[in-house]
């Protein structure tokens, strides 16, 4: 029997069973949206990019704009990389106009999450509160009640098919805890599945859900693709602990497959070799959540999951047929773990490689030359050319951070594709002597067979010191 999906904050599990008849409400919540809106106003990543709420970026920007020297924006300019701000939302509580840690929950939280000591997560939250007072955040919070409401609505319509039954049926146990489900405003395209743990052994995990599309009036929207997102965040919860137990059997083997998608991994977040393997493990759990489910696109998933840097996730989902049909003796995903180890330690990067990607769309050339150190500035487009008809992404270009040293991206004015779908036109205005960088994002880019193309492809030029003389206004441009 399926139920009604996920909860805002009061839903208890039993160690066996979901409570029927659930009413389900996902919430803004007060916690994320501050912080989420502190690391915006100290330029963080993501919650400075503009995949959001337009109107309500809008708005962050003039309410707090007197705020922008407070000493918590600087102070989160250098924790930035260490502190998780989702996690440390949902280790606080807010009463009173007073910002505290979870009694219960804050010596977990300063022990496991903040990455210095806990004498500078005590003076984060000191801050914090004094920003929340002096802005008088939760005025701001109020005003935007309405929106949080629309939000949380087309959020809840939006999961109604949600198969809650599948988590115990799958991973053979629950939590004894709240599954919590958050939906932040603030947090683009990036979605999150924290967790905590409490003094008396229960567990509440957290489903943090970004939001990154609207419609035509500038509202949030939820389209079908959120529901496996949605699975992915509750599943880091399940998942990594596995991974944390079974690391050092696994460690050895992942270095040698993250070390050459390191580039990919990085551009969201996933840093090492440690998180990779709790994606790859989440990513195919959704992947058997779609399965039971009857999604139909299963199969573009696994390619889409292998673009990025997963080579080896379509053999992990096929041996998790083996735990599934073995349930007699696997009772638990923690059961089958050893068999998951075995199976990433029997296999050789180079071969798994050489099998991903055949038959993928290829980008076969760029009008301009990677490395070229002479490019004239009065170029105002640069065009990627694709082996066959491509499915049209207009997104999917990115600054390559961790690549870029003192190189910027181009200003981009526009995209399109031309008549055959084969050509992506960037439209650009450069500056002389300059060195730039575009990063493509293959996974994003699909051929009309839903196939993506592989890993991310990188242009790197400088334009020469002087604009080429042109005879009139409109010389040069291309």
């Amino acid at each position: 029997m399926k139920k009604l999906f996920l909860l805002p904050a009061l839903f208890l599990l039993s160690s066996s069973l979901f409570a029927e008849n659930i009413v389900i409400e996902p919430k803004v919540d007060e916690r994320t949206e501050l912080m989420s809106i502190v690391f915006r106003l100290a330029g963080a990543e993501p919650y400075s990019m503009r995949q959001f709420v337009q109107s309500y970026s809008a708005d962050i920007d003039k309410y707090f704009s007197p705020c922008t020297n407070h000493k918590i924006i600087s102070f989160t300019q250098q924790v930035a990389n260490e502190l998780d701000a989702m996690k440390f939302a949902i280790y606080t509580e807010i009463s009173a106009d007073t910002i505290r840690f979870i009694k219960d929950a804050e010596n977990d939280w300063v022990s496991q999450h903040w990455k210095v000591n806990s004498a500078e997560a005590k003076r984060y939250l000191e801050l914090l509160n004094d920003f929340y007072r002096e802005s008088n955040f939760h005025s701001f919070f109020e005003q935007h009640s309405q929106l949080y409401s629309v939000a949380e609505k087309r959020f809840a319509d939006r999961l109604k098919a949600v198969d809650l039954d599948w988590f115990e049926n799958f991973h053979g146990e629950l939590p004894r805890g709240k599954f919590i489900c958050i939906i932040s405003l603030v947090n683009g395209g990036f979605s999150y599945g924290p967790s905590i743990t409490h003094t008396d052994g229960s567990k509440d995990i957290y489903s943090v859900m970004g939001t990154w599309r609207t419609d035509k009036k500038g509202l949030p929207l939820y389209p079908d693709e959120i529901v496996p997102t949605f699975i992915h965040e509750y599943n880091h919860s399940f998942c990594n602990p596995l991974i944390n137990q079974f690391y050092l059997q696994l460690r050895k083997k992942a270095k040698q497959f993250y070390r050459p998608v390191a580039d990919a991994m990085r551009t969201t977040g996933w840093n090492n070799e440690r998180v990779m393997l709790d994606e790859i493990l989440v990513r195919a759990c959704v992947i058997k959540y779609m399965e039971k489910n009857d999604a139909s696109n299963v199969k573009e998933r696994v390619a889409f999951e292998q673009a990025r840097g997963f080579l080896w996730i379509d053999r992990l989902a096929a041996s998790l047929d083996t735990y599934l049909a073995n349930r007699d003796k696997y009772p638990t995903l923690r059961d089958y773990m050893p068999e998951i180890v075995k199976l990433q330690n029997s296999l050789s990067f180079g071969k798994v490689q050489e099998e991903v990607g055949r038959g993928w769309p290829v980008i076969v050339s760029t009008s301009v030359r990677n490395n070229d150190r002479n490019v004239d500035p009065n170029l105002t487009q640069i065009v990627f050319t694709f082996d066959r008809p491509m499915a049209s992404p207009t997104m999917g270009l990115s600054y390559c951070s961790e690549r870029m040293g003192n190189k910027i991206i181009p200003f981009i004015t526009g995209r399109e594709w031309n008549e055959d779908k084969k050509e992506l036109i960037v439209k650009v205005e450069l500056k002389p002597d300059t060195k730039y960088s575009i990063s493509l994002w293959g996974w994003i880019f699909k051929g009309q067979d839903e196939l993506p193309v592989n890993g991310i492809h990188y242009l790197d030029f400088k334009t020469r010191t002087r604009y080429t003389q042109v005879a009139d206004s409109t010389a040069g441009k291309q």
